[in-house]
């Protein structure tokens, strides 16, 4: 469990640095704020938490033989 949340976390950290500097680039930085970047990075995270459930593994594939 604290692998798949380390994981959400660095997939946060770069989504909000990828959002921001996107912001920036594209000229949206005047319209967005940091509070709107981290309520979307914590979705996002949410998000990741949530699909690993579903990633296949050989231990779990190997369970259900």
């Amino acid at each position: 469990m604290m692998k798949r949340i380390k994981i959400s976390l660095i997939g946060m950290f770069f989504y909000a640095l990828v959002a921001y500097s996107g912001n920036i680039l594209t000229g949206l930085a005047k319209l967005s704020s940091w509070r709107s970047i981290l309520i979307e990075t914590c979705f996002f995270g949410i998000f990741i938490l949530l699909f690993q459930q579903f990633r296949k593994t050989k231990e779990s594939d190997d369970d259900y033989k």
